[in-house]
């Protein structure tokens, strides 16, 4: 028998068909493809460029920085808005932070003491001459001391007197002291030299230490003038320092018990320490300013306390004698109305602290 032909199924007809028209619709798209890049020009990058690099911005990375809200990040142009406002805000706060800083560095470079201005005010130092005190032989019962007006007060009314009632007068005196002889407690331990530190007056006037004369010598004396100076300078550079010298005295018999060497000859002397410390020495300083009152006062005895009565006596005082010296006064007194207490010759008289403070206060414009 003969082979016969057989029939291709249905299914297999229609799968053929379908791959022949799936490879003809492909190559008539290559066909086309190669035709467009053949034909068609190409679309170059520079239109896409922008739009990658818009979404990518250096600017957006700074956000976070001067702008916290994320919302602000949408809009570019919200971004570069907030940038310009927040950059002059970051400028003006340190600025405001930093106004103070130059206070403190001026200040820092000023001495410790002279941050405060000076104060219109005048402290005067010295031991009972400057604070008023005077010594008394009562005839025939014993020695009192009495007060009376200090230095000071004869200085503040010659204020006064020219109108200014501004300039206040300090008393910073301690009798009984000394500031170099061994023989008397040394001011500079006392509470008034503690409280000249801290004065800062515009003019400290130093009086004669009379004790020293009698238990010091004539340079160490000077040397100690320059170490009171140096520290009233120091709290107070900008204060002015009048140094007084010696004048001259007249002791009564009974005061040279305790002002032996209140003579001509150690007054000479101890005034050359002082000139020579002023001119070149430990009192050469810009703050201070000697003044000789030893020939303004003169050689007699007008400017040192002398004999006085009771009505003299009792007009002067400015603090009643203790209970001791009253009950000795008025012994004498009572038994003597027209008697007269012997002055010590040492200290200065009414008239004598009346002409040292007109000669202080013209050196006080």
């Amino acid at each position: 028998m003969q082979p016969t032909d057989r029939a291709i199924p249905r299914p297999l007809l229609i799968l053929s068909a379908l791959s022949i028209l799936f490879i003809a619709a492909a190559a008539a798209l290559a066909v086309v493809s190669l035709a467009a890049r053949l034909f068609l020009p190409e679309p170059t990058a520079v239109a896409l460029a922008p739009t990658r690099t818009n979404t990518s911005r250096p600017t957006s990375t700074n956000i976070p920085l001067m702008a916290p809200p994320a919302t602000e990040t949408s809009t570019p142009t919200a971004t570069a808005t907030a940038t310009d406002t927040a950059t002059p805000t970051a400028t003006a706060t340190p600025t405001e932070t930093v106004t103070p800083t130059p206070l403190p560095t001026a200040t820092s470079t000023r001495p410790p003491q002279a941050a405060a201005p000076r104060e219109r005010c005048t402290s005067v130092v010295g031991d009972s001459v400057a604070q008023g005190d005077a010594v008394f032989e009562v005839s025939g019962i014993g020695f009192v001391t009495l007060r009376f007006a200090s230095v000071g007060a004869y200085l503040a009314a010659q204020f006064r007197a020219r109108g200014d009632t501004g300039m206040r007068v300090f008393n910073r005196t301690a009798a009984a002291t000394a500031i170099s002889a061994p023989n008397h407690p040394s001011y500079f331990g006392t509470g008034a030299f503690a409280q000249l530190l801290a004065d800062n007056c515009a003019y400290t006037v130093i009086v004669p230490f009379i004790n020293d004369l009698t238990g010091g010598e004539a340079n160490s004396y000077a040397a100690a003038l320059g170490n009171l100076a140096s520290q009233i300078a120091q709290r107070n550079p900008n204060g002015k320092i009048l140094v007084v010298n010696f004048y001259y005295g007249s002791p009564a018999p009974f005061a040279l018990n305790f002002a032996g060497g209140f003579s001509n000859d150690r007054v000479v002397a101890f005034n050359a320490a002082i000139a020579a410390a002023c001119s070149g020495g430990s009192l050469a300083l810009p703050q201070v300013r000697c003044i000789d009152i030893s020939g303004a006062l003169g050689m007699g005895t007008a400017h040192l306390v002398g004999n006085m009565t009771r009505a003299e006596v009792e007009a002067a005082l400015v603090v009643p004698p203790s209970a001791e010296h009253g009950g000795m006064l008025n012994a004498f007194w009572s038994s003597n109305p027209d008697g007269v207490l012997i002055g010590d010759g040492v200290h200065l008289s009414s008239s004598g602290k009346s002409a040292l403070a007109a000669i202080l206060a013209r050196q006080m414009p």
